[in-house]
């Protein structure tokens, strides 16, 4: 797979299926059990994925909400955490994407 774009810690491998892009974090936190890898899902504009994730048995742990963007850390019943984005309007979010 070839590397598409680098910014900070995140490296974007690209579309791996219809939709489905590849995005790597390198980050320095220890953990020493479970969650070797860590999934986010984008593209939940109406709660479906997380809803869905609550009916299987995750629950959340924790949420983000600022300016740039919104999400909900989950873990699955084993305890792997993963993210949902909560897309934000253009307006929400502090701009109009347009020229981008």
């Amino acid at each position: 797979m070839e590397e598409r774009h680098r910014f900070e810690e995140y490296l974007w491998l690209g579309e791996i299926a219809p939709g489905i892009e590849l995005i790597l974090q390198q980050t320095a936190d220890l953990k020493l059990a479970k969650n070797r890898m860590h999934v986010d899902l984008t593209g939940d504009p109406n709660g479906e994925m997380e809803r869905k994730a609550l009916e299987l048995g995750a629950r959340v742990v924790d949420e983000v909400d600022n300016p740039a963007y919104s999400l909900v850390v989950m873990a699955d019943p084993d305890g792997n955490e993963f993210c949902i984005s909560r897309e934000k309007s253009p307006a929400s979010a502090g701009g109009s994407q347009e020229g981008r």
